[in-house]
């Protein structure tokens, strides 16, 4: 297996937990090596719709498994646009292809597929160079908003009929170029829909994923006290709706943006880090006694090692 790259060997140890520890994969070879080496009994799919037939090895792998999956839905309109059900001109058409990704759960018998809440704008993604065209054509009005709230009400009502779930995933506000780049150069507003809505999601019986660090980069601040105070109170107030859970944490500057880095990296020990290494053990205590929580790391490499390093953390938190 000359495409992969072959960790350092680590001593796994066998923990039970009350939430179900997965792995992020995708249609590499690399996650077929990574799910061999962790032996991890769920795997989330980075899932781009457009190019479905690239899954068809991960696909047949995972059937193969038995274990748990979920899907994450990616993929692009016809005039490649990022798909959002938050936009009028794409609403009806992004719609199809999320029912067209949860059909695909439903015949691998996968649990859930995870979208985004989804951009009051017109995106075009380039998944090769990491970047989103500049937004425009933004439809910030309340009428819209209502119809994003009913159109995720109906996908999530349309995932249950298929015996799937629906999980709608905390996003930050802003972006750079590219999208993984410096996060001290100029950011640009995506136009979601405001994090408030989450709350009405959650109390309307929607699935949650949460993202510690999309949800930490919602608020605007110079001070890490502030972001982690925010992070808190929110995971807190959705904890109950919430069966996924994305452990990423962002950086100075805490400036709208996504930030997704190794969970060994030292900067993740300290205060500069939110939710550090000690605010994420506190955070899942928060789900110390579900047992229908997901739960993922979603570094930028090395998937192997990082389900490990959050293994130990899930320890470290009392719940193995």
């Amino acid at each position: 297996m000359s495409d992969v790259t072959k960790p350092v060997k680590v001593s796994i140890t066998w923990y039970t937990y009350f939430m179900k520890l997965g792995i992020k994969v995708g249609p590499q070879r690399q996650s077929m090596y990574d799910l061999e080496q962790t032996n991890a009994p769920f795997a989330e799919v980075w899932f781009q719709l457009d190019q479905k037939v690239s899954y068809q090895e991960i696909f047949s792998y995972l059937d193969n498994k038995r274990i748990d999956v979920g899907l994450h839905f990616w993929g692009k309109t016809r005039d490649g646009y990022l798909p959002s059900v938050a936009h009028p001109t794409i609403r009806d058409e992004s719609c199809d292809l999320i029912r067209q990704t949860i059909d695909i759960a439903s015949q691998h018998s996968f649990l859930y597929v995870n979208i985004h809440s989804g951009v009051r704008s017109l995106m075009k993604p380039d998944f090769q160079k990491k970047v989103f065209t500049i937004p425009k054509h933004v439809d910030s009005s309340k009428e819209n908003l209502l119809e994003t709230i009913k159109t995720i009400q109906y996908l999530s009502h349309y995932a249950k009929t298929k015996q799937v779930m629906l999980t709608v995933e905390t996003v930050p506000p802003r972006v750079i170029h590219p999208w993984d780049g410096d996060r001290t150069t100029q950011t640009y507003s995506m136009n979601e829909i405001p994090f408030e809505i989450f709350q009405t999601l959650a109390d309307s019986g929607i699935a949650i994923a949460n993202d510690f660090g999309h949800t930490s980069a919602n608020i605007l601040s110079t001070d890490a006290k502030d972001v982690w105070s925010f992070l808190k109170k929110q995971t807190g107030m959705l904890a109950s709706a919430t069966k996924l859970l994305h452990c990423t944490y962002i950086v100075h500057p805490y400036n709208g943006t996504d930030f997704h880095e190794q969970l060994d990296n030292p900067v993740f020990e300290t205060s500069a880090a939110v939710p550090n290494k000690n605010q994420m053990i506190e955070l899942f205590r928060e789900f110390q006694h579900r047992t229908d929580v997901w739960l993922i790391a979603e570094p930028n490499g090395q998937h192997g090692k990082n389900y490990v390093l959050l293994q130990n953390l899930l320890k470290d938190a009392g719940l193995a």
